[in-house]
Order: structure tokens, then sequence, then C-alpha cells
């Protein structure tokens, strides 16, 4: 067994931190390029919040909306400005993270539905796991050691490693042949343990102005993709063999959006969540299936791959699938820089020439694998255009406030990207180079909160922080050591997964 092959324990059982479901049959048809492309988003999410936020960095590196700007002291500030069009790399983080969850869906529920799982069970556990996953959201946005302390001492350290300890209890995902009785035993410990920790700091006053434990206080990026990750699982219950009733879904969506725009009914319904429920759950959130259903259809897709058992042709390594990667690299480069630059008739342009070239280069496919690739192209071609056509729409593409246009491009980014990684992992075989992005994308969830609830705590209580501060004072420095950060993240998240230590929710 390759050592990126995900077992049954490690793999496709859970929708927001899983790898891909292991082969069916030959040993070929292991879909490690979604785990890949789980892994780059939430590394790439982590990187940019390691990115020094006062020095004079260009804005590209940065949210598109928060650009580089300089008080009259001449220090390098960013306000936020929802005016302003274009996206970075980091808009596109979270929605390749949303795409991957949507991916992930048919992987994981199509085997639960295939071992005689009924459509109730599935659609409670998305119930389940919403709750599972808001509590995760609640929690750590109580845990955060900026959030434990304006300025965190000693003490914020030692609790925020105690808050981090206590969800591996939580979450982590017990060998099945352990007697029931042991993993409720685990589970008890870790969320009694979570809860009483929560409680003590509350009663204790030690958050910054006497204002304890809120239950609205979470992290808003888990809610969103909890939210996602209970509609995605009912929409693509009841549409699993009927896409254009998928489809359909999202034109209603849009039919909401656009009503809800205007002063009226609906517009109130809209956004009465936000104002009274916006820690749970939010009707705005729900724009963010623009970006998941396709995702669905990807992982529909890799589905059916996998369960075909073609062998990989012997033919399908050519110049040709090298060129098509090569394409998707400087396209998602193009439309970065472009609309940001708003170059938008060359980015157009550019955008229609390389996806006629893509569909060039796998106008033949000749075995099961290019099939995949070529079908992830088309839908990636039809939800890139869509979105480059109407970029002008809402005064272009923002992240914040988002607009159709940037679900659109992105997701068919997402389908681009993807596609080219199942080029590199599944046809090529070029697994190690990618091995690190795989294993963090079998365990988001602990690389999600891992630099803030162990890195950081312990360079702190170690005084190295300070150090690393002083010897990475300059600008160009920072963004360096920022990636060093995130590598020793990576590797740490690695251990856990090689180990299969596995969060589950």
């Amino acid at each position: 067994m390759s050592s990126l092959e995900p077992g049954s324990d490690a793999a496709g059982m859970d929708i927001s931190a899983s790898g891909d479901i292991p082969a069916a049959g030959s040993a070929q048809h292991r879909a490690i390029a979604l785990d890949v492309l789980r892994g780059a988003a939430i590394l790439m999410m982590v990187f940019s919040g390691c990115i020094p936020f006062d020095k004079p960095l260009p804005s590209w590196l940065f949210h598109a909306q928060e650009p580089t700007t300089f008080d009259q002291f001449h220090h390098a500030v960013h306000i936020f400005d929802p005016t302003h069009p274009g996206i970075t790399f980091v808009d596109l983080v979270f929605p390749l993270f949303l795409f991957s969850l949507g991916a992930a869906i048919p992987l994981a529920l199509s085997r639960k539905l295939e071992k005689g799982a009924s459509l109730g069970k599935v659609i409670s556990g998305g119930f389940i796991r919403l709750a599972q996953l808001s509590w995760f959201a609640v929690y750590i946005g109580n845990l955060r050691p900026t959030i434990l302390h304006d300025i965190p001492v000693i003490s914020t350290w030692l609790i925020a490693l105690l808050g981090y300890v206590l969800l591996f209890p939580m979450f982590v995902r017990l060998p099945e042949s352990r007697p029931k009785w042991q993993h409720y035993a685990v589970r008890i410990l870790g969320f009694g343990g979570g809860a009483a920790l929560l409680l003590a700091l509350s009663n204790t006053h030690y958050y910054p102005a006497h204002l304890g434990f809120e239950l609205k206080r979470v992290d808003v990026i888990i809610v969103a993709l909890a939210d996602m990750a209970l509609f995605g699982t009912v929409i693509w219950v009841f549409s699993r063999t009927k896409i254009l009733f998928r489809l359909g879904t999202l034109a209603f969506l849009l039919a909401i959006r656009l009503g809800a725009s205007q002063h009226g009914w609906l517009q109130e319904i809209w956004t009465y969540a936000p104002k009274n429920t916006g820690w749970l759950f939010a009707f705005d959130y729900l724009k963010y299936l623009f970006i998941v259903i396709p995702g669905t259809i990807a992982g529909d897709l890799i589905h059916q791959w996998i369960k075909e058992k073609e062998p990989i042709a012997a033919s399908s390594s050519t110049t040709r699938l090298l060129a098509f990667v090569i394409l998707v690299i400087l396209l998602v480069v193009a439309v970065l820089v472009g609309l940001e630059a708003r170059l938008l008739w060359q980015t157009a342009l550019c955008c229609f020439a390389a996806t006629s070239g893509m569909c060039w280069l796998l106008s033949k496919p000749v075995d099961s694998c290019e099939r995949l690739v070529q079908k992830l192209m088309q839908w990636g071609v039809f939800w890139l255009l869509i979105g480059i056509l109407v970029e002008p729409f809402e005064g272009g593409i923002k992240k914040d406030p988002s607009t159709l246009s940037y679900y659109f491009i992105t997701a068919g980014l997402a389908f681009l990207i993807l596609g080219a990684l199942m080029i590199l992992t599944a046809i090529y075989k070029i697994e190690k180079p990618f091995s690190l992005l795989a294993y963090n994308g079998q365990n988001p969830m602990i690389a999600y909160v891992t630099m803030a609830n162990l890195i950081l705590p312990i360079l702190a209580l170690t005084h190295i922080q300070p150090l690393l501060d002083r010897t990475f004072g300059s600008p160009w420095l920072g963004v360096l050591l920022g990636a060093l950060e995130t590598l020793l993240l990576a590797c740490i998240v690695s251990i856990f997964s090689s180990r299969r230590i596995f969060w589950r929710t």
C-alpha cells in the first residue's frame, strides 16, 4: 500500500476532514488529487494569516478589498474597501476549500449508501455533523489566544495549549476494533473537559473586559463550512441521479439572491438571520452553494471513475497532458493578475484562448482517467467563462462583498486545478512531492487550529518568537518567516496523518 493510500479509518468517511475513498479494485484508482487540493487550500489559508499585516508589502499578498495603503506617518495599513474590484491568491483559498468540501460529499456518502445506509440516516448524519462543527466553531472561537487576552501572557498560552489538547479526545477517530464504551468514554472526556474549561474561564472572568464566554463568539469560517456541509449533503442526496435538479437549485438560489438585493419581503427574510442567528446560520451563507454544488459534480465524476476500475493506458503520459497542466497554471496566474489589474478584455481573451487550447489538448482521451480530466476541464471552462462574462456585474469581481462572478470564476478554476492535479498524481504518478499537501488535506481540522493553539504558544513560552521577530524583521523576511511557520505546521499535521491520527466530526 502506498504511504498516501487512505484506508477505511482515514478516508472518505467524513465530509469536513477526510481523504478520498480507497481504491475500488485497481491501486491506480485513488484520487489523491482531492486531498492535495484541500491541503493546498488549508495551508494557503494559514500562510495568508502569517503574512505581516503592518509591513509595506504588495497588495497581492492580501485580500483584494484590503490593499496596502499608507497613513500620515507612512505606516502600512489595510483599510477595507468594498468598492475595490479584483481578487488575489488569498481570495482563491476559501473557494478551493469549499469546492473540496463539495467534492467530498459524493465520495463519502455514496459509499455509505452502497453499504445499505438509509437516506434518513445519511441526512441525520448531516445534522449531527452540523452540531459538531458548530461546537467546534464556538470552542475555537473562544479559545484563540488573542481572544483570551488582549496581550497574551503565560497563562493565555497555557490555556490555548490545553484547549488544543482537549480537541483530540473530542474529535479523534478511534479504531473500530475498540469497544464502544471506550469511544464514548473518550468523547465524554473531550467534550466534558472542553465545556468545563470554557465554564471555568467565564466564571473567573478571564476574558478581556470581563466579558466571559459568549456563544456568539464563533469562528465564522467553520460556521459557514458547517452550514454548507449540511445543505450540500441534503441537496446531493435528493439529486444524486438528477444533475439537472442540482443545477436547478442554483437557478432558484440565483433568483433569491437577485430578489433579496431589492427592498421587499424577500430582503427582510434574507437579512433576518444574520442579525439574529448569524453566529450559527445566516441565509447569506447559502451563496457558497454556488461553489459547493459544482464541487459535488466533481465528486460524482471522481466516484464514477473509481468504480470503473479501467487501467490507465501506458500511452496516457504524453506531452499534451503536461501542456495542459502548464496551461492551467498560466491561466490561474493570468486570471488573478488580470482581474486585479483590471485588464478586463485582455483577461477575457486569455481565458477564451487558454480554454480553447485545453479543449484541443484533451479532445481525444485514451482511457478513463483522461476522460475524467476532460469532463473536469469541460465543467471548469463552463463555470469560468460564465464568471468572466458576468464580471462587470455588481461593480466587478469581489470576495467581500462576494459577487456572482467570484463564485463562478473560482469554481471554474477549482475544476481546472483539480484536473491538473489528477494528471500529475494519477497519470504521471507524481505522489511524493505532493505528500505533505495530501496529508494536510486528510486532516484539515488539525491544520486549521495548530498554528494559533500549538505552534504560537510554544514559540511564545520558549521565548523563541521574539528572537524570530528580530531576526525576520524586514517585510520580505517576515513573509519568509510566515512560510517557514506554515511549513512547520504542515510537517506536524503530516506526522499525525502518517500515524493515522485523524480528527473527525
